[in-house]
This record gives C-alpha cells, structure tokens and sequence, in this order.
C-alpha cells in the first residue's frame, strides 16, 4: 500500500509530493492559460492587433514618362491642344516645334505662348512616335526620365508649304528633317521636348495663297510672308497649305517673288525710325517723298525737309505698322496699311495714320541701305498728332527734350540731329 504522500507517474517512479518542481505537462498547461488570460485581458480592452503594412511600391520613372509621351501624342492627334498643354510642367525648360518662325520656346517667353504654339500647330500636324526608349538622364538633370523616338515625326500639309523654298527652284520639294522627338520627364509631366522638322521657308506659300486666296492669304501673312501662327489661324492654315500642295506646290516667278519681297520695305522703315537710325530710314525713301506725307506730321504751315522732320520724329513717335494688304505685278508693289498708328512714351493712346506706300520691286541683294525703296507715300487719313500734349507732357517730364523738340509755345522745332552722326551709332 502505497503512501499518501507520494503520487506514482513516470512508470511507477515517484516525486515527493511537497516537491517545488512541476512536471512538463503542467508548465505548458500553465504557460497556456496565461497566453489565454492575457490575450482575453487585451481583447477586453477594445483595441485590434495592429496589422502590419506593405512596402510602398514605386512606380518606374521611366515607365511613367513612356505613357506621360504616349498621353501627349494622343492628346495632340484628337485636337485637345489644352490637354497636351497641360502635360508641360511648370517647370519647363525648353520646348522645339517645328513651323514657326522662331522654332524654340522657353520660360521667358511665358505660357500663353507656348499654349498658342501648340494649339496652332496640333491643329495642323499630326503626331507618330513609333518606337521609343527611356533612359534615367545624368545626375543634374530636371528630368527624372529622358524618352527618345528616333522615328517619330510631325506630319502635315502646313510643314510642307512651309518648306518650299523659293531660292530652290531647280530641286524638288525637301524633305522632312532630323527625324526624331525626344521627351524629358519629371514625375508626369513634361519638362523638355524637341521635335524634328523642315526648314522654315514660307515664301513661295505666301505668294501662292495671295494669289489664289487672296481673302484668306490678307490676315494669314504679314509683310514679311510669315504666317500668321495662333490658335484661330490653324483651321484656316491646314485647308490652305492642303490646297497649296495639291496644287503641286508651285514655286512663284522670280520676278513676281521680287515684287512681293518689296512689301518688307515698309516694315524696315518703320524699324529703323523706331530705334532712332534715322539715316537708315531717310534711305528707304524716295527723294520725291514729302514730310508731309509720313505718318505722325502734325501739320501746319512750314514743311520741314524729310530729314528734319524723321530727326523730330524718330525722338518723340513710334510707328505701329499693324495689318496691311499687299497688291504686287512684276512691275509693281503696293502696300496698304489702314491699322497704322503712332504712339509713343509721350502719348496716352495711339493715334491712327492709315497710310499706302508704293514700292519698287526687291532684287536678292542686300538692301538695307538701298536707297529710294519707297517710291510714293499716300496718307489715308486725317487724325491730327496732339501736338500741344506731347509738349506739355515733356515740359513735365523731360525739360531738356522740351527744349529742343518745341518752342515756348508748344510749336514743332524740327531737325536736332546731325543725319550723319546717327549713322555712326548704328553701324
């Protein structure tokens, strides 16, 4: 009989029942109701077991910039010049389009420009970007992505016109440029973009569409033949440069094109007497031009010669071409003008000069001190300069201009400048 002391396990081995060693069974046994009170103690007090969180992934930079691209591209195909727009970043550095006289736009230039470019020429090319590459640029960079199409291309019956070089009569029309449009990408948005183009030669466009569509041509073009690249202008640019090179995009007669190029005449003298070379701009005219004639003589009696007057007025006016119709044969060129005005630092407002020049027909050679461009002057209007105002102003403003401009009581002084002398300060 066994003693009430002892408790038999382990095969009839025995522990002494006051030991302080408990059995492995009751240790887990124990451990587990702890794990159980304190687990019941944690979920009584109303908080969850937080749960762990998953890394963030990363999006690919350069994946990101390859649809940034694509995003653009198709933008720019449907017309929706205001999406593609605002793919460009507020960081931009730089973006190259071709057809446009001045090719590159920067910050400088502002946004609305760049809004109006690409607006314009999205309605009058389309985009392909074939296959591209993304690359991580150089440390350095503001692009966190560079994307390169080497075939890639804009494409349209505007880059065409524009292309037809009038000196090129003998070869074919050219072809496209440096293939290629090249993206910088920041995150999503664009930083930087090149797009490969013909050369910028509108000439021969210009000539065809006076000629042809002479309503459309007068407020597509200025004097120069450069188009006329904004918003409104795209649809009516893209029907015509379509008709241009189903026409066969003919190349004007060498003649035709020297009577047309005179047109700029008008725009050179109006420069020159802006920035003061006034002996540059006694040269266009023709010796049988009166004073009288220009736009801004206030009138009155004593007619001074016509360099008197230009030293009088290329100090105190400015002249405003504006719009102008140009009427030309191979004999002749006329240039009509009714938005010319005058303005000036002197003057609260402009006032309008509607003025028709006729013309002697360019040769291609340097004209820029070619004397007696400008045959005749014809003034269309009779807005009188406030002669008496700009005086008054000065007198306030500038003594010492007042001075020599005008008399005590506010009378015109003309000439106060040596022709000669100006011309030394303008090369």
């Amino acid at each position: 009989m066994s003693s009430k002391g002892d408790i038999r396990i382990d095969g009839g081995r025995q522990r002494p029942s006051g030991s302080r060693v408990a059995g492995p069974a009751i240790t887990v046994a124990v451990l587990a109701g702890a794990a159980l009170l304190a687990l019941g103690s944690f979920r009584g007090s109303g908080t969850s077991v937080p749960e762990e969180t998953p890394p963030e992934v990363v999006p690919d930079p350069t994946e990101t910039a390859l649809l940034v691209a694509e995003e653009f591209a198709a933008a720019w195909n449907r017309g929706d010049a205001t999406t593609a727009a605002d793919l460009i970043g507020e960081e931009w550095e730089g973006v190259l389009l071709p057809g446009f006289a001045d090719s590159q736009f920067g910050p400088e230039d502002g946004r609305a420009v760049l809004e109006e470019g690409i607006a314009f020429l999205s309605a009058v090319t389309r985009m392909s970007l074939g296959p591209c590459e993304a690359s991580v640029p150089p440390p350095g960079s503001r692009a966190t992505a560079d994307i390169r199409c080497e075939n890639g291309a804009l494409d349209g019956d505007y880059l065409d016109a524009i292309a037809r070089n009038i000196w090129d009569d003998i070869r074919p029309m050219p072809g496209r440029g440096e293939p290629g449009i090249a993206f910088g990408v920041r995150g999503d948005r664009i930083v930087s973009l090149e797009a490969g183009g013909p050369g910028f030669a509108p000439q021969a466009y210009c000539i065809w569409a006076e000629q042809n569509r002479p309503a459309d041509a007068a407020a597509l073009f200025d004097l120069w033949c450069r188009p006329d690249t904004t918003a409104a202008s795209g649809t009516i640019h893209a029907d015509l440069a379509a008709a241009f090179v189903a026409d066969g995009a003919p190349l004007p007669s060498r003649a035709l094109t020297n009577a047309r190029l005179a047109a700029v005449y008008v725009d050179r003298f109006a420069e020159h007497h802006n920035i003061g070379d006034i002996f540059t701009a006694r040269g266009w005219l023709s010796h049988d031009v009166r004073a009288s004639d220009l736009p801004g003589f206030p009138g009155g009696d004593a007619e001074p010669t016509v360099d008197e007057f230009l030293a009088w007025s290329a100090r105190l006016l400015e002249i405003t071409v504006g719009e102008c119709s140009v009427d030309y044969s191979v004999a002749s060129t006329v240039v009509t003008c009714p938005d010319m005005a005058v303005g000036g630092p002197f003057l609260a407002e402009s006032v309008a000069q509607p003025t028709r020049f006729t013309l002697s027909p360019a040769a291609r050679r340097p004209v820029a001190r070619a004397p007696e461009r400008i045959l005749s002057v014809e003034p269309l209007g009779e807005d009188p300069i406030p002669v008496e105002r700009i005086c008054r102003f000065l007198e306030e403003s500038d003594p010492e201009t007042a001075a020599i401009s005008f008399t005590a009581d506010c009378s015109p002084v003309y000439g106060g400048a040596d022709l000669s002398t100006a011309a030394l300060g303008t090369g």
